[in-house]
């Protein structure tokens, strides 16, 4: 027999809870990996690699694109990844944690600031996108009135965040770790006990749900409404404009000019009007169901359990955080970008992999110079010669070691009687290499050691 007490059953912005009768003296022992935990953690994981994936690879690509007409969507975007990245990392890594373990082991100071992390990342998605469709709207249907009054793309960003962790702040309070007595052992679990009275809970909900759901979907269809009705209206009059214009020139039998124009007005209305649809569905998809079937749960006072629809409606709350590098680099990036990115990653690496050869061929040359150091040494001990090396000596020059010996010859020996025993010419792959040639007389030495 299931009988947890008031426990969570989920690690997704507000824990939902519900209450049963359960004696203290139950001995059943219930399998932790059963079916539905493994389903679920394997789709938390591939939700969470999906995002991390995405995520990277789109502020690489936006980092990387340097176009000054893209700057101000590109700075909204990035900090949209970043705080996708953020949700992967922080909601459901803790999301797996709990699954798997099915209590909560990250202590008494994660209780709290994970989950207050976890309405953070939420928030902060959720106002960077109504920052985003507001300077769109600022810049497309009213550029000239807001020109000298609107802020810059900074402080909507600044203010996306400060908010975001400014809304999240009663999580700190609500969430605190307790130990229940489940199937007879001490469980500890991550409970929402800081309310004091269960309209509290409902309170604080609804709050929760208009500012992160109801008003930046009114918010942002509005602003998504304006741009494209702004952007229709001005194909239609550009196009109105070219027809005249081609009636005209065909009534005074003059060449036809074309609109180049009116084709890129006409392009950018449909790209608006897509990404007006594809970013409205895509955030009212991935929310709406999380926090509908919270609502009701709560409002019921957890008499409707909708565990199954709960579940699910979590992992589809999650996949938003993956599905957003997906709909943005749609429309903010071009295929010869991408192309131009991998283009420049296989050119580093076939950089990279030169270097590597030609490191690996110099250390092989510097083997063979050691060797020839220590001739030299040997040599060098029976006095028949000395040579002091300017540098370090990198290739063997073969051509030049009978130039330089019969030049050294020529130069400074007088006698036969003085030997030069070769040991070959070492010359730097960039300096020259420099010899000093020092004479030893084989036969004064030998005078002297007899006179000893």
């Amino acid at each position: 027999m299931k009988c947890p007490g008031i426990w969570n059953d989920s690690l997704v912005l507000v824990r939902s809870n519900f209450t049963t009768e359960c004696s203290d003296n139950s001995t059943e022992t219930v399998e932790k990996w059963t079916a539905e935990v493994i389903i679920r953690v394997a789709s938390v994981m591939a939700v969470m690699v999906f995002t991390l994936i995405g995520n990277f690879l789109l502020i690489a690509l936006l980092t990387y694109k340097k176009s000054r007409r893209r700057k101000r969507v590109n700075i909204f975007i990035i900090n949209l990844a970043i705080g996708d990245l953020a949700v992967a990392f922080i909601t459901m890594s803790t999301e797996i944690v709990f699954i798997a373990f099915n209590e909560w082991v990250l202590g008494p100071f994660l209780c709290k600031f994970a989950v207050y992390l976890q309405c953070v990342t939420l928030s902060s998605a959720t106002f960077l996108l109504t920052g985003m469709s507001v300077d769109r709207y600022q810049v497309i249907v009213r550029p000239m009135q807001s020109l000298a009054r609107r802020p810059k793309i900074l402080t909507k960003v600044v203010c996306a965040w400060f908010f975001a962790f400014l809304f999240a702040l009663p999580q700190l309070a609500i969430f605190v770790e307790e130990i229940h007595i489940k199937n007879g052992k001490p469980v500890k679990m991550c409970w929402s006990h800081g309310y004091t009275a269960p309209w509290q809970r409902k309170v604080y909900f609804s709050f929760l749900m208009t500012y992160v759901l109801i008003v930046p979907s009114i918010v942002m269809l509005y602003c998504y409404y304006k741009i494209a009705k702004v952007v229709w209206a001005r194909a239609s009059t550009h196009q109105h404009l070219h027809q005249s214009d081609t009636d005209e020139r065909t009534r005074l039998k003059s060449p036809p000019r074309v609109s180049i124009r009116t084709s890129l007005v006409s392009a950018s209305k449909q790209k608006v009007i897509k990404m007006t649809l594809t970013v409205i569905v895509g955030f009212l998809v991935c929310l709406t169901p999380y926090f509908i079937i919270s609502f009701l749960r709560i409002y019921s006072d957890y008499k409707l359990k909708l565990d199954y629809a709960l579940s699910i409606a979590e992992i589809i709350f999650m996949v938003h955080s993956a599905l957003n590098p997906v709909l943005y680099g749609i429309f903010a990036l071009r295929w010869e970008h991408i192309k131009r990115f991998h283009r420049r990653v296989k050119d580093r690496k076939s950089i990279q992999n030169e270097i590597d050869k030609q490191r690996a061929a110099d250390k092989r040359r510097f083997y063979k110079l050691q060797f020839g150091i220590r001739i030299f040494k040997r040599r060098n001990l029976y006095r028949d010669t000395s040579f002091i090396i300017a540098n370090h000596a990198v290739t063997k020059e073969k051509d030049l070691q009978k130039q330089e010996a019969s030049h050294l010859i020529q130069h400074d020996l007088s006698t036969h009687d003085e030997q030069i025993v070769d040991n070959g010419c070492y010359r730097n792959s960039i300096d020259t290499c420099v010899f000093f040639h020092a004479q030893t007389n084989i036969s004064n030495i030998s005078d002297q050691e007899t006179s000893l």
